[in-house]
């Protein structure tokens, strides 16, 4: 498996835990706490995995960067609201703060920075 398929797998999971506990679904055999817990560790795992491929993105590397950053204090944020953490809030709102200000980043790479070696990518 490569790196994106197991972000993308983490990402699926943190939702699934997200939806779970926002809907106030019970599974037997995970208690609320691990759900929470697994929305924690899964999204800041499949963030960082991301974060691993940002080289191979097709976006610039500093917009990428304060992107996955953002998602990384959202994902932490929502987290906090489901352990009832204070500062839940705070910490959500500055991850939205800080993704809209990463809208403001020029995504397109330079031609310089681009790798060329797959033709399709520059479709």
């Amino acid at each position: 498996m490569n790196v994106k398929t197991i972000s993308g797998i983490c990402f699926f999971l943190a939702m699934l835990f997200a939806v779970l506990l926002l809907l106030d679904v019970s599974v037997a055999v995970l208690p609320r706490a691990m759900m929470a817990y697994g929305v924690i560790g899964l999204g800041v795992a499949g963030i960082l995995l991301n974060l691993f491929t940002v080289r191979q993105s097709k976006h610039s590397i500093a917009y990428s960067i304060v992107y996955w950053f953002a998602c990384l204090l959202s994902v932490i944020g929502i987290g906090m609201i489901t352990m009832h953490w204070p500062y839940a809030k705070q910490v959500i709102y500055a991850g939205l703060i800080l993704m809209a200000v990463s809208f403001f980043i020029p995504k397109k790479r330079t031609d310089d920075q681009k790798d060329d070696t797959e033709l399709l990518d520059d479709l």
